[in-house]
C-alpha cells in the first residue's frame, strides 16, 4: 500500500509540474495574443462554456438556459472549438463594470460573477483567475515531492552485507561470491568481530 502510494504522489507531482510549466507557457503567450477554447452543450437546453486566456488571466464562462432555446429538435452534437484571439479584442475584466468583484484581491485578483435572467430565463457565470494563481496551486505538489526527496534518510547500510549488491558477505567477507565487489573493511566487517 505504501509503495502505491509512492507512486501515486510521483504521478501527481509529475501532471502538476507539466500544468504548472504548461501555465507558464500560456501566461507568457498571453501577453501577446488571446486563446479561445469553447463548447457548446447538446441537447434542447442552450449552453455554453469558454476559457478564455489573455493579458495574464484566466477567463471561465459558462452560461445556460433554464427553458428550450427555441421550438427546434434538439440537437445531439457536442462542439468543442479552439482559435487564438487578437489581444486588442480579449476582454479585459480589471476594466469591465459588469463583472464585478464578488471575491477577490482587487483589480489583478480572482473575480467572480453570476448573473440571473440571462438572456431570457437562464444563469451566466464568470470566473477570472490569474495565469500566476494557478501556477503556484499547480506548483505545490511538485514542491512538496522534491521537499520529501531531500528530507528522505539514505536506508541504513547493514554491516557484513555487500555495498554493491547486498549479499550476505559471512561466509565470504573478502570478495562478494554474488557480483565479485570487494567490499572495505569496514563494509565486510561481521557484526560482533573486532578489526
Amino acid at each position: 500500500m505504501y509503495r502505491l502510494r509512492c507512486i501515486l504522489l510521483n504521478i501527481l507531482a509529475g501532471v502538476s509540474l507539466a500544468l504548472c510549466l504548461a501555465t507558464g507557457v500560456l501566461w507568457v503567450r498571453s501577453y501577446r495574443t488571446g486563446d479561445s477554447l469553447s463548447h457548446r452543450a447538446a441537447g434542447p437546453y442552450l449552453g455554453s462554456d469558454f476559457v478564455l486566456a489573455g493579458r495574464g488571466r484566466l477567463l471561465f464562462h459558462s452560461a445556460r438556459l433554464d427553458g428550450p432555446a427555441s421550438d427546434e429538435p434538439p440537437s445531439t452534437s457536442r462542439r468543442f472549438r479552439y482559435q487564438p484571439i487578437p489581444l486588442r479584442l480579449v476582454l479585459d475584466p480589471a476594466r469591465n463594470p459588469d463583472i464585478v468583484m464578488r471575491a477577490g484581491f482587487g483589480s489583478g485578483g480572482c473575480r467572480y460573477t453570476r448573473h440571473f435572467g440571462y438572456p431570457r430565463t437562464g444563469t451566466m457565470r464568470i470566473v477570472v483567475v490569474p495565469h500566476y494563481a494557478v501556477a503556484l496551486l499547480l506548483a505545490i505538489p511538485p514542491f512538496c515531492w522534491s521537499l520529501r526527496r531531500i528530507n528522505r534518510r539514505p536506508a541504513p547500510r547493514r554491516v557484513g552485507l555487500c555495498p554493491a549488491c547486498g549479499y550476505d558477505l559471512r561466509a565470504t567477507p573478502e570478495r562478494c561470491p554474488e557480483c565479485g565487489a570487494v567490499p572495505n573493511a569496514k563494509d565486510a566487517r561481521l557484526p560482533g568481530t573486532r578489526g
